[in-house]
């Protein structure tokens, strides 16, 4: 995964193990998304590093998947201001 946004590395972080976790799961990026309750082109915008990962998405990830999100990565979200 490349990303080209700016994150912290808590952010980058958090991106690569949902990657991994997809991957493990055998998933296609559009079901991850969709399991994750995003749109596929979202995501896929997401992990291409043309749009970041907003405050709304790390909230469903962390409802998905709620040990990867962390108080840094929800603390990022809140101060950028990301709406998504």
């Amino acid at each position: 995964m490349r990303l080209t946004m700016e994150y912290t590395s808590s952010m980058q972080a958090l991106l690569r193990e949902l990657e991994a976790r997809r991957l493990a799961l055998g998933m296609s990026r559009q079901a991850f998304a969709t399991m994750l309750g995003m749109s596929p082109s979202y995501w896929t915008h997401v992990t291409a590093g043309r749009r970041r990962l907003g405050r709304g998405a790390v909230l469903r990830v962390k409802k998905v998947f709620p040990l990867l999100v962390t108080l840094e990565v929800l603390a990022e979200a809140k101060s950028k201001g990301w709406q998504n």
